[in-house]
């Protein structure tokens, strides 16, 4: 269901009240507007939150006797719990309703908790002032930027940024900004143990990755690896996600989902490179300005483009999932009039005959990967061929010369 939501902007002034009240008026009627506003709450709902409201507390207080004794070299703890261990509940609280509830008292904002699908899905942040200022916050301090040259880290420096923490905490609170999307770890830096065999190096020996923090890449230098064209022995493929309105903090978190895919790849802030020989190159290019999310695809394979762009696509749209606002329609951009053009109605060019297709529904068609063209089936049976025949006179002359 692609559910749009309109953004509206009031302007209020701090220093006489200004539009406060129409302010107000807004927040209460988008409060309203919500299904579950006017629902009788289930009393076990209640009991589980007074359970978080105490953890809460008693978070506040061994916080405030943290602080007084870390100079004696005492280490602070974190109100992230898996809570399928920990939750102390008296009474019948099967694992369906305590989920239930906390997706509810989630919503409220009493507490984090991010579902069954989600790989957070055993995780209950009791107290998320603790995610939002201590942890996240401490990442983006203008005094710790001089930590991420170019947009990397060394997970060393982690120890400077959240230094009231172990190293056990850090490396912790480090793998959570991961699942939040916030970072991710380069995976290439592997050492030798004693028996030879390789193994992952040590978390504060790595070096990791802030999308938000990577530098912007010229057309020119983006032109260095994926010219504007395509070389006349790939196909190219593309698809263009429009969206109402699309954040850096979105554009960094589709970045780091996306990224996964594949090590063959080149990161920078608003877009990402993966090169995987003839068979696939793709750039992801995401414009605030435009707030669009354009994505290109070139191999000679038509069934792996399309199937990246199946990928991709998923990725985006789980992104999307944390973004109730956020939406977007996809489509092309025609060469022949500039218009932006959506996918379900190109779909609909593939029930006019061949013969009364017209130019810019040809084109449409040919860059939209909803089907395969004769021209193309033709291109690839003779790159198979021909391949075939270069293995064959290759081995052919191995065998003459022996």
């Amino acid at each position: 269901m692609d559910i749009k939501f309109g953004i509206e902007i009031i302007e209020v002034s701090s220093m006489n009240l200004e539009n406060i009240e129409d302010f107000q008026d807004k927040i209460w009627d988008t409060i309203s507007n919500h299904s579950y506003m006017g629902e009788r709450v289930p009393e076990s709902y209640l009991t589980i939150n007074d359970e978080i409201q105490q953890m809460k507390q008693d978070f506040g207080m061994k916080k405030d006797q943290d602080e007084n004794e870390n100079e004696n070299g005492k280490e602070n703890e974190i109100p992230i719990i898996e809570f399928q261990e920990k939750l102390k509940l008296k009474g019948n609280f099967n694992m369906e309703l305590i989920r239930r509830s906390l997706n509810l008292l989630t919503m409220w904002g009493e507490c984090g908790y991010f579902g069954e699908s989600n790989k957070l899905s055993d995780i209950l942040i009791y107290e998320l002032k603790f995610l939002t200022k201590q942890v996240m916050a401490q990442l983006f301090r203008p005094e710790y930027k001089i930590y991420f040259e170019n947009g990397i880290l060394e997970n060393i420096n982690l120890k400077e940024i959240w230094k009231n923490y172990s190293n056990e905490l850090i490396e912790q609170i480090f793998e959570l900004m991961e699942k939040f999307e916030v970072c991710f770890r380069l995976k290439e830096y592997k050492m030798k143990n004693q028996n030879g065999n390789e193994k992952m190096e040590d978390f504060f020996e790595e070096k990791s990755i802030i999308p938000n923090y990577l530098e912007m890449k010229t057309k020119e230098e983006i032109e260095e690896y994926f010219p504007n064209e395509c070389p006349n022995w790939m196909i190219e493929k593309s698809r263009i996600l429009k969206f109402e309105v699309i954040p850096q903090e979105l554009i960094s978190r589709i970045l780091i989902k996306v990224q996964s895919i594949s090590q063959e790849h080149l990161i920078w802030k608003n877009g990402i490179y993966f090169d995987e020989g003839v068979q696939l190159k793709c750039l992801l290019i995401c414009s605030i300005e435009l707030n669009q999310l354009e994505i290109k695809i070139r191999g000679i394979n038509f069934e792996v483009i399309k199937d990246f762009i199946e990928k991709l696509t998923k990725l985006i749209n789980e992104s999307l999932q944390k973004y109730s606002n956020a939406s977007y329609q996809q489509g092309l951009i025609s060469i022949q009039t500039q218009n932006f053009v959506l996918i379900k109605d190109i779909k609909k060019y593939l029930n006019i005959s061949i013969k009364n297709r017209t130019k810019e529904q040809i084109e449409l068609l040919n860059r939209s990967c909803l089907f395969q063209s004769q021209y193309e089936l033709g291109f690839f049976s003779f790159l198979f061929f021909s391949f075939l025949s270069f293995f064959y006179i290759k081995i052919e002359n191995e065998i003459n010369n022996k």
